[in-house]
């Protein structure tokens, strides 16, 4: 069974130690804006938060991350297409974005997502 299976059923899912190593070392928690990363699902203000409180606030939205997308794909349609395929680098990538948005905002929403919170969870980064 290969990563992208495993995560597609839900199945637990450890980061690779090389990625955590090589990863632990672009962490930098010594910033002046102290950042809480907060994990929720759908439709509880995440977006509306991120998008009224922009210079406190970012919205990391997963599925460009999960999933294989053309550029200017509306993320909407994409929720409910069926054909999209998944992207072998989640949650990976999906958490070098929030790494790379880590000390620069108060806030950064992020999907809950098991994957992303094991790797966060490798990462001793707290949410």
């Amino acid at each position: 069974m290969n990563k992208a299976q495993i995560i597609e059923q839900n199945l637990p899912y450890c980061a690779d130690q090389a990625y955590v190593d090589k990863t632990l070392l672009r962490v930098d928690k010594s910033h002046s804006i102290q950042t809480k990363i907060i994990a929720a699902f759908a439709c509880l203000g995440k977006t509306y938060f991120a998008d009224n409180n922009s210079d406190i606030a970012l919205d990391l939205e997963s599925l460009s991350f999960r999933y294989r997308i053309d550029d200017g794909y509306d993320s909407e349609i994409m929720k409910c297409d069926e054909k999209l395929l998944s992207n072998p680098d989640f949650p990976e990538n999906y958490v070098d974005k929030i790494i790379d948005n880590y000390g620069k905002y108060e806030y950064i929403f992020i999907a809950l997502s098991i994957p992303t919170l094991k790797v966060l969870d490798s990462l001793r980064i707290p949410y």
